[in-house]
């Protein structure tokens, strides 16, 4: 897995000098502590754990930070609104299964959920402007049943 996060950085500052940004180690930092593993962290989360690696970081530069990744198409938020976004390492479209008692958020592969065709998505279109379709699954994971039990 340390391979897999180690090459999805290099490839990721790569992309930035290609683009013109510059890598900086707060970008390389918050980058990495959302992909590190699939919590699907928030904000703050991700504040926190990069705070225990970057002392003087402020909240501040991680919210532009994790903005500045989206921008860029390296991490994809989700939620409603902007304050409760969470981030999600899994760029690829694919839905989620959320845990109502835990918060628990899991990836849902899109081979047991189609994803709308693109003639589906056409429909939508007489709503507005849809940007992406997301579908969130709400109940309590098998953790929690088993705690319950």
């Amino acid at each position: 897995m340390d391979h897999d996060i180690d090459q999805r950085i290099l490839t990721f500052k790569e992309q930035l000098q290609a683009s013109g940004h510059r890598v900086t180690h707060q970008r390389v930092e918050v980058f990495r502590e959302v992909i590190q593993d699939d919590r699907h962290p928030d904000a703050e989360t991700v504040y926190l754990g990069v705070k225990k690696r970057v002392t003087a970081i402020s909240r501040n530069t991680v919210y532009q930070t994790l903005q500045f990744l989206v921008e860029q198409g390296q991490i994809t938020p989700f939620g409603i609104h902007q304050t409760s976004h969470r981030y999600d390492r899994n760029t690829s479209p694919h839905h989620h299964l959320v845990c109502t008692h835990c918060g628990r958020v899991t990836d849902c592969e899109t081979d047991t959920l189609p994803l709308p065709t693109p003639e589906q998505q056409q429909k939508f279109s007489l709503w507005g402007d849809v940007k992406s379709v997301h579908l969130e699954f709400q109940g309590i994971c098998s953790n929690c049943q088993k705690g319950a039990r």
